[in-house]
């Protein structure tokens, strides 16, 4: 019965192993010497050759030819496949060499059975060799059982342990281990393997047919190999073409005249590809990827660079990249990598897929475009920082821009808390007509409501100034301060502070003034009392204001409003 190709052309020597050079030369430079480590971990991801690598391996051990090797590595290889030892294991008979699923025996009466059997000698070998696959499946009684035998196993017993995620492994089987990683395949070495593999077969094939094949299989060679054989069992010749239809792709070509659609921002055209090419009968996260890899490539072509996969379409890349500029292709990336998360949660990828196609049609600037308006003005602050001018003439500005440098002169007063409070209001609007300022603040703050009229007389006069204006100051104490406050509505009657400011209250008794600026106001636990049984001392404020000096002082600050005092014990 004839195997399919990946067990019929699985590699029996070390020079048959594919991508792995570093590997190949640790083991045979371990066989030249004679040297063995009692437990190997094999790691990699599938389809790299860890299995057939330990087979190879435990083969070679055994090897009668291993004598010969030692002292001629030039002239002689091993496994020789031709003596008993290497027949025996090969057709997996071999008495000494035991492959064991771990994902089937993960037991400890499985590690029990191992650890008895390996205290007996080997039969037709040098050593007994243990291959564990897929380790990782082990359960942790069965690992702590392994324990003891890995640490100290007989001389004559080797164990090879393969997984797919050494991570698994509990670090105290890992720490007993010589740990050897395996590489994902690059694409040209797959790709090589697989025109070796198709000239022994003679399959008819296209050299870019094998390059897609070995560039969509991250690096697998088993997995390369299985699907050319999907592709030989559906058509006579393996193809470009062929393989794209196998893989549920969209032509290349395809995809660059919907690339020479969206920069000529004919939308009509682009639902006229949508409708020929059937998108809904293929794969969005496909045609997603695909349309990325190809801008890809255009933007490599735009600065004399091909990228292998797309050598046969050279003429087409260099027409569409003087068609373009680079920031143009940024920009179609951009959104499509801002849209990611958007598009992997959606259950209409597809129709998420053609409006990001259409708007990226619009051939004004990309901060006019739909979806990315979305995107950068939930991200845009409210309130913008600029530098104050020096200048005694004073500049048309927006009101927000007013606020921004109102803000600024405030940080510079030496009160900490007014700079801190003031800093995480966010600006509603000015009404020019009633002169009132509104300000968003948090809920919280509501129990600053009186210190504003307290220390207005320190930022009043900035207020004024910035404004150009008598203003009158209004806080809006709500949940979340954010742009949604922004409406044309009346404007509201002032809550807090007024000139000259008087602070309602829901208590009607009046306090006594205040001759020193008293210390913030806790979040919790926030009560007055009316008796106390002992004097208050005196608080002692650091000045803080020197943001070089105090860095960590005004980071507490930007999150826990208040001042900085000492505590004496």
């Amino acid at each position: 019965m004839d195997l399919n190709l990946t067990r019929k052309w699985r590699s029996r020597t070390f020079d048959g192993i594919v991508g792995q050079s570093l590997v190949v030369r640790m083991l045979k430079n371990s066989l030249y010497r004679d040297k063995y480590f009692p437990v190997y971990l094999f790691s990699g991801q599938r389809g790299c050759g860890k299995t057939t690598t330990a087979r190879i391996f435990a083969a070679a051990v055994n090897c009668e030819q291993l004598p010969q090797f030692q002292k001629d590595p030039k002239a002689i290889s091993v496994p020789c496949l031709v003596c008993q030892s290497c027949k025996a294991l090969f057709e997996m008979n071999h008495p000494d060499f035991i492959e064991i699923d771990a994902a089937s025996h993960t037991g400890v009466d499985n590690v029990r059975q191992i650890i008895e059997a390996a205290s007996l000698m080997p039969v037709l070998g040098r050593k007994k060799i243990y291959l564990i696959d897929e380790a990782h499946m082990l359960s942790k009684a069965a690992f702590n059982a392994f324990l003891k035998i890995l640490e100290e196993p007989p001389l004559s017993v080797l164990f090879i342990l393969a997984t797919t995620d050494p991570h698994k492994i509990i670090d105290t089987v890992r720490s007993r281990c010589f740990q050897i990683f395996f590489q994902p395949i690059s694409v040209p070495e797959v790709a090589a393997h697989l025109q070796e593999l198709c000239t022994k077969e003679s399959i008819a094939y296209e050299a870019a047919a094998l390059s897609t094949i070995a560039a969509n299989t991250q690096g697998s060679a088993r997995d390369a190999i299985n699907l050319l054989e999907r592709v030989r069992f559906a058509y006579q010749t393996v193809t470009q073409q062929a393989v794209l239809q196998v893989l549920g792709y969209i032509d290349d070509e395809h995809l660059m005249k919907l690339i020479e659609y969206i920069i000529d921002g004919n939308v009509a055209h682009v639902l006229s590809w949508f409708e020929y090419n059937k998108i809904d009968q293929h794969s969005a996260s496909t045609v997603w990827d695909s349309f990325i890899e190809l801008v890809r490539a255009v933007v490599w072509a735009k600065h004399g660079k091909i990228i292998e996969r797309y050598k046969s379409y050279e003429d087409q890349l260099a027409r569409l990249a003087n068609r373009c500029t680079t920031a143009q292709l940024t920009r179609i990336l951009q959104i499509f990598y801002d849209h990611e998360l958007l598009f992997h949660k959606t259950t209409a990828q597809h129709r998420l897929l053609e409006t990001i196609m259409i708007s990226l049609c619009e051939k004004h600037d990309s901060s006019h475009s739909v979806l990315e308006s979305k995107s950068t003005s939930s991200s845009k602050p409210l309130v913008q920082h600029k530098h104050i001018s020096t200048s005694p003439v004073l500049q048309e500005v927006k009101s927000d821009d007013r606020w921004s440098m109102a803000v600024n002169s405030i940080e510079k007063l030496d009160d900490p808390l007014v700079n801190s409070l003031f800093k995480q209001g966010r600006f509603i609007r000015f009404d020019e007509q009633t002169k009132i300022v509104e300000v968003a603040f948090g809920k919280d703050f509501i129990f600053f409501q009186d210190w504003f009229a307290t220390t207005q007389k320190l930022w009043q006069p900035l207020l004024d100034e910035h404004f150009n204006v008598a203003v009158q100051f209004t806080p809006q104490f709500i949940d979340e301060p954010s742009a949604s406050v922004v409406s044309p509505v009346a404007a509201p009657k002032p809550v807090a502070v007024t000139p000259p400011i008087h602070v309602q209250k829901s208590n009607p008794q009046p306090q006594p003034a205040l001759k020193k600026t008293p210390a913030a106001p806790e979040f919790k636990n926030y009560s007055y009392e009316k008796k106390q049984s002992k004097p208050v001392a005196p608080i002692k404020r650091f000045d803080v204001s020197d943001k070089d000096k105090w860095k960590k002082a005004h980071l507490v600050l930007q999150i826990f409003p208040g001042i900085i005092s000492e505590v004496q014990q």
